[in-house]
């Protein structure tokens, strides 16, 4: 990470960091309904998902950290079952990801 902004490797960490401590056998997604979007809590902070009704019309998740800032977000989807499968998709995964510097 030596060849990225300061500020781009505290995201990086930040990320990694709060992730590794999400996995579907530790921290179970549970959903909240607000009325507008959905949220699927973790320990260390959340995971929304909502539908873009006034832009693109796809569905969109966020990871927010405990003091609410979005740490990700993620790309649109067609399908809300494939938005909900990103979510897990990170939680699983990410956790044991490594940091790679691809500017060597």
């Amino acid at each position: 990470m030596d060849g990225l902004a300061p500020d781009s490797k505290l995201g990086l960490t930040s990320v990694v960091e709060n992730v590794s401590r999400i996995s579907a056998r530790s921290a179970p997604l549970t959903y909240v309904d607000n009325g507008v979007n959905m949220m699927a809590k973790v320990r260390t902070g959340k995971f929304e998902h909502f539908f873009n009704l006034y832009g693109d019309g796809k569905f969109y998740w966020r990871l927010k950290s405990p003091n609410g800032r979005v740490i990700c977000q993620s790309e649109g989807y067609n399908r809300k079952a494939d938005c909900l499968n990103g979510i897990r998709a990170v939680a699983t995964v990410a956790g044991g990801a490594r940091v790679v510097d691809l500017d060597g």
